[in-house]
């Protein structure tokens, strides 16, 4: 039996996986309430290995789960039900995982519906991602960049404790990546934890830099291999995290 969990926030400990030839062991993970956690490193590291882990959407068969200390999974085994912690969990992965049948506005509001929640700040959500004109269209109808936002706005609309964001300003442009952190910063200000993975740099120099807690974690072959807030990011001492770098501003 696990002893009692008293730390407040998303945490994620000790987590190993094993798939064929890849293998990852993450050491701890976590996320404070109203602060980010920025997750970099070069793609096929083991960034977005995480989050599934996190988001319980594979089954770690080692580690545990938390959040505000009630553990969800520890050991291979479920403590708490899955839905449980998706109640305070959302996700936004690269995929979107959109129902191709349903319009922008029916994805977005589908979890609420199965769970019961209100609906009516969807609309708002939609107008804030300047995609209010596209939501009575039909999945298959829309850009990259649109999908995208509705999946953002269906993660936002379920009121979660926590987000995790999976390179979701891959497919926007500047402009929609500013309204972007901007949405974001107002959820913070809310008490919403946030994990982002990103390989937009700028950005994630912009949240650590706004706030002395905020804190990122360097991914490189399945392991988190440097940690720390903006003094760490500005003046990394991990060479692997100086070569990183380097190679960004080729």
């Amino acid at each position: 039996m696990s002893s009692p969990n008293t730390e407040t926030g998303f945490v994620a400990e000790n987590i190993r996986i094993q798939k064929n030839e890849f293998s990852a062991h993450y050491d701890r993970f976590e996320i404070k309430p109203g602060k980010i956690s920025v997750i970099i490193g070069p793609s096929g590291g083991g960034k977005t290995t995480l989050l599934r882990q996190c988001a319980l959407v594979d089954s770690p068969a080692h580690g545990s789960i938390s959040i505000n200390g009630t553990t969800y999974w520890e050991q291979g085994k479920a403590l708490q039900s899955r839905k449980l912690l998706w109640s305070k969990l959302a996700v936004v992965f690269q995929e979107f995982y959109l129902w191709p049948h349903l319009t922008a506005i029916e994805n977005a509001v589908l979890p609420l519906s199965v769970n019961q929640q209100n609906c009516d700040e969807v609309d708002d959500l939609f107008e804030q991602l300047n995609i209010s004109n596209i939501k009575n269209k039909s999945v298959i109808e829309l850009s990259v960049g649109q999908r995208q936002r509705v999946a953002i706005a269906r993660a936002l609309a379920q009121k979660p404790a926590y987000l995790l964001f999976d390179e979701i300003t891959s497919s926007l442009d500047n402009e929609q990546v500013h309204f972007l952190v901007k949405i974001i910063e107002s959820k913070l200000s809310e008490g919403i934890g946030i994990g982002l993975i990103t390989h937009h740099l700028a950005m994630a120099r912009h949240f650590l830099k706004s706030d002395i807690e905020n804190n990122f974690v360097f991914i490189d072959h399945g392991r988190i291999t440097s940690r720390g807030t903006f003094k760490e990011y500005n003046s990394p001492n991990s060479t692997r995290l100086k070569s990183f770098f380097s190679d960004q501003y080729k």
